[in-house]
């Protein structure tokens, strides 16, 4: 996708333990699958220490994070350093995360986060960020500040569903992650939630099982109900985002990529 700007996606949930994290990597993954291979997705996690998105793409554990691209000068005097040579890959997909973060140094830092995020939207043709729940964490209110579109992850419960929060223009869909076919149903968290952009995701056990045993590259090969329901959500987000879309079925290289690590 030649384009001078990327787009910028934040999944976020202002609930705890919504699965934010796992539906962004599997998110990613088979967006992967069915856009162009010369589109390039970078995975950005502004969760800080909570993050493990790293480790489900296989990265190293010296992996460079957004604090040392900071630290680097990028954007700015070090432009030549390639980025592509500092990130985990799988295929067309990038992540680096905000693992060597604190809010000290966020908060001394801030403008340089702004740059960098916006240095990334034009190196990338699409950003997705996993954000923390967290309300003080500064990173995630900077990125969800400067990002284009927001996914919402909500789940089934009356009692977290009154932490979400009003309906913005950047909000392109809310996602029931766990899905469960209880009250209240995808036709009443609709009328809730005042959208009709909901996708619903069922909770599945072999994804619990292969995130448990940290095998999730191998999940994304299989064919279950709540992968079939992603990838109406990647085709739905492929048109919202106009993203282009690769004629063949799937990436197996990508999924290759993955089964030995996510690194190049």
């Amino acid at each position: 996708m030649q384009t001078d700007m990327g787009v910028s996606l934040a999944i976020w949930s202002p609930i705890h333990g919504s699965g934010k994290t796992v539906f962004t990597f599997l998110l990613s993954c088979r967006l992967a699958q069915i856009i162009k291979k010369s589109t390039n997705i970078l995975v950005c996690c502004t969760c800080m220490t909570d993050s493990d998105i790293m480790g489900m793409a296989g990265a190293a554990k010296d992996s460079p994070s957004l604090e040392e691209l900071v630290n680097a000068g990028i954007p700015s005097a070090n432009e030549d350093i390639s980025i592509s040579n500092l990130l985990c890959h799988s295929g067309n997909v990038s992540f680096i995360d905000s693992s060597k973060a604190t809010p000290l140094f966020v908060k001394n830092h801030s403008t340089s986060y702004l740059h960098l995020l916006g240095y990334l939207k034009q190196k990338f043709d699409l950003v997705i960020t996993d954000t923390s729940s967290e309300p003080a964490n500064l990173l995630t209110q900077l990125a969800m500040e400067n990002c284009d579109h927001v996914l919402n992850i909500t789940v089934q419960d009356m009692q977290l569903l009154g932490k979400n929060p009003p309906a913005t223009p950047k909000d392109l869909a809310y996602i029931i992650n766990r899905y469960a076919g209880i009250y209240p149903d995808k036709k009443e968290l609709s009328e809730l939630l005042g959208t009709k952009n909901l996708f619903a995701l069922p909770y599945c056990i072999r994804l619990q099982e292969m995130k448990n045993r940290q095998q999730l590259y191998r999940y994304i090969e299989l064919d279950t109900e709540y992968l079939k329901e992603m990838d109406k959500l990647a085709g739905y987000l492929v048109k919202a985002l106009s993203l282009p879309m690769e004629e063949r079925n799937k990436n197996k290289a990508f999924i290759h990529l993955l089964k030995k690590g996510g690194r190049r």
